[in-house]
């Protein structure tokens, strides 16, 4: 029996190696989220349906939520990529904050959820 087996080590020490940074280190910086992100329309599925959000460069969101019609939310980019997005909602605000992971093709993930961005405003939120 051998102490160190170069199969297992690729396994056991390189692949969650390599899965923790398709997650944390592969975080958006500030810089990028503005560039991908501002000026355009975020979808996302919620469990209500789909939701539609314009990235304004002011802070501010305007959205188009699946059962609370068009609404505004806030949203803040920090220095280390993390974004907050606050919706005032009929419940009750919700807060949300995360960094975002680049995923290819205008997708990314951010709190557990797949985004998509779409250019500009194609449902017409900002007007």
């Amino acid at each position: 029996m051998r102490f160190f087996d170069p199969a297992r080590f690729h396994f056991v020490f390189l692949v969650p190696l390599v899965a923790s940074n398709l997650t944390s280190d592969n975080a958006m910086s500030a810089k990028d989220l503005r560039e991908q992100f501002v000026g355009n329309t975020v979808v996302a599925q919620l469990p209500q349906g789909t939701a539609y959000a314009l990235v304004r460069p002011d802070g501010v969101a305007r959205g188009l939520h699946p059962v609370e019609g068009r609404i505004n939310g806030r949203y803040e980019i920090a220095d280390d990529g993390v974004v907050c997005v606050t919706w005032p909602l009929a419940s009750g605000e919700v807060r949300n904050c995360d960094k975002t992971v680049a995923q290819g093709g205008r997708k990314y993930n951010w709190e557990g959820k797949t985004l998509e961005v779409l250019p500009g405003d194609p449902k017409g939120l900002g007007k």
